[in-house]
């Protein structure tokens, strides 16, 4: 069984907040995950502490600039890094240390070669001036296979620099099965995302809800990987009476 203390949820959960707190589980702040004005950002300053209250441990999605992936390659490096700069000023104005970013390869854009030699660069270079309390957790979201992201995170090769594997993007993007994902990406993973799907599209369904094993996968990734936080993506109540009713949940009183 696994500790509520390694669970999350993230603040579209807004209802079950307290019920969160209540099992002891964290809180992913997803509040800065779009493009806002200057207007709104101030305004999620205000109000981001009130969510975060009670809770303990904070992981913090970054900015993705836009659900197109299109429009994310029109995107200069050197504007996705002050972006992505942004987005972590953000996180440590709440003193959360623990950053999830997107990878956004796609196929159609670029080779895997460039890519690679792009994005480790880039890693680099964002990374230079951060603290060693810095985690970033790099999420898969369109990627068809899982060998692209292993080699960026190798090519980076620092400790600051991991995995968040999200469940329903990989398979409702990938051929793979999810199982060798998390073979594949190993140890790498210390981050992950979890929620269901019909293999279709990316609909956030509830664990016991979709062709996801989860049960299985949850096996896994407790022996593959140094995954340490489970974020819940989808509906925390049914969820969590999933995760007791599989004896994977341990409540920690």
């Amino acid at each position: 069984m696994i500790s509520s203390k390694l669970f999350s949820v993230n603040t579209f959960n807004k209802n079950s907040l307290q019920k969160a707190k209540d099992c002891g589980f964290g809180l992913e702040v997803e509040e800065y995950l779009m493009m806002y004005n200057e207007d709104e950002i101030e305004e999620k300053h205000e109000y981001v502490p009130t969510l975060m209250g009670g809770f303990t441990k904070f992981s913090f999605h970054g900015t993705i600039v836009n659900r197109d992936i299109t429009e994310i390659n029109k995107i200069s490096d050197e504007e996705l890094i002050a972006i992505y700069n942004k987005s972590y000023e953000y996180a440590c104005l709440h003193n959360i240390s623990r950053i999830v970013y997107h990878a956004n390869y796609s196929v159609d854009f670029e080779t895997k070669s460039s890519w690679l030699n792009r994005q480790t660069l880039f890693w680099k270079y964002f990374l230079q001036d951060k603290p060693p309390s810095a985690k970033i957790y790099i999420e898969n979201l369109i990627d068809e296979t899982p060998e692209i992201m292993s080699q960026l995170c190798d090519d980076v090769g620092d400790s600051r620099f991991k995995i968040c594997l999200d469940t329903g993007h990989a398979c409702c993007n990938s051929s793979i099965n999810t199982t060798e994902w998390i073979k594949v990406l190993g140890k790498r993973i210390e981050h992950v995302h979890l929620h269901n799907n019909d293999k279709l599209s990316d609909r956030h369904w509830s664990l016991g809800k979709g062709i996801l094993d989860m049960a299985e996968i949850m096996r896994d990734l407790l022996e593959y990987t140094d995954a340490h936080t489970f974020v819940l993506e989808c509906d925390f109540e049914s969820s969590v009476q999933w995760l007791r009713q599989n004896n994977i949940l341990l409540i920690n009183e």
